[in-house]
């Protein structure tokens, strides 16, 4: 799992997630997240796995990896809500997430995509808790 946060010189979140596109291509499911909105490492971990889960029963919602790890990193069911709860907000500060393990050459290449620069990660430890069980508890009915 690649997980960082970063800061990118990009114009918008759109020109972001344009950049995000070609990196899919070769790195598989890539998602990016408000840095201020995801707690912990875990939670972008249990988001993947349960993503994984659903889409081996073929109970997913969204026919994208990358959309149903948003989905469940946010806990919800709702696109549009996840996107406003956790999806990247800012290009300024935000989390590259990618499932699957990413060497030194590639991570140089993601930034340069991004035109981005590592930033130290902060993470809210004090709210794990309490967002790993509502993502556990949102597709309960």
């Amino acid at each position: 799992m690649f997980v960082r946060r970063l800061s990118s010189s990009a114009s918008s979140v759109t020109d972001l997630l344009r950049a995000l596109e070609g990196i899919r291509t070769w790195a598989g499911p890539v998602q990016l997240f408000d840095a201020k909105a995801i707690v912990c490492r875990n939670q972008l971990l249990l988001a993947e796995k349960l993503a994984e889960t659903a889409f081996k029963e073929r109970k997913n919602i969204s026919t994208r990896m990358e959309n149903e790890i948003l989905l469940w990193a946010a806990g919800t069911t709702k696109m549009d809500k996840a996107i406003k709860e956790v999806g990247v907000k800012d290009p300024s500060d935000f989390i590259l997430f990618i499932p699957k393990k990413v060497s030194k050459k590639m991570e140089g290449k993601i930034l340069g995509l991004l035109k981005a620069k590592a930033l130290p990660a902060r993470f809210k430890k004090e709210k794990e808790d309490f967002v790993l069980e509502k993502i556990a508890l949102s597709r309960i009915i």
